[in-house]
């Protein structure tokens, strides 16, 4: 049984690793060939007989988020995997042979141990979902109209488009602002120390 769990652990781990390893304008191709108008998603959908979706017209804002989940997942799994496998596992069996149950266990004793981790964590997804361009830029351009519009695709398009130099810039700094904002939220929440 532990050699079958081992075995999809590391099959698993593999292709959540090649999410995070491979460079986001070819992840970016991959969900367009998968959610484009004869896409993978679609041919599928065929198969028992439902009309066909234009996902990225229909539900762009929605696709792009997937595809950034997907991709970023990779990073919080290795995160959270090297802060859960340095808790020693003396300290939970501790816990349990004290009475304490599983949920007392996660609650108690894992989730305090890995808060660093966590507020860490939170801090990278966040700024590194703040600045996500390339996907969008990708998958979407930001549309169709403004629907996947976010402040790294508005800034390009302003500085290097409209050749609105100051405008671009303006935002970037709002931007930086955004996330200097929610890390210290972070932080506070979890009360870690600067």
């Amino acid at each position: 049984m532990k050699e079958k769990n081992k075995l999809f652990r590391q099959i698993i781990g593999l292709i959540i690793i090649a999410a995070w390893v491979t460079p986001e304008v070819v992840v970016s191709f991959c969900w367009v060939a998968f959610l484009g108008d004869n896409g993978t998603l679609n041919q599928l959908i065929e198969l028992f007989h439902f009309k066909p979706i234009a996902w990225l017209f229909t539900f762009p804002m929605i696709s792009v988020i997937i595809a950034n989940i997907w991709r970023g997942t990779a990073f919080s799994m290795m995160v959270f995997q090297a802060a859960l496998d340095d808790i020693p596992k003396e300290i939970e069996e501790a816990a349990i042979i004290d009475g304490a149950s599983k949920w007392k266990v996660i609650t108690k004793v894992t989730i305090p141990m890995v808060k660093g981790t966590i507020a860490t964590n939170m801090m990278l997804v966040t700024l590194q979902t703040l600045g996500v361009f390339t996907l969008i830029y990708t998958m979407t351009g930001g549309g169709p109209g403004n629907a996947t519009m976010t402040l790294p695709v508005l800034m390009y398009k302003q500085a290097f488009v409209s050749y609105q130099l100051g405008y671009g810039t303006a935002i970037s700094l709002t931007l930086l602002l955004i996330g200097v904002v929610a890390s210290l939220l972070y932080m506070k929440t979890l009360k870690m120390k600067v």
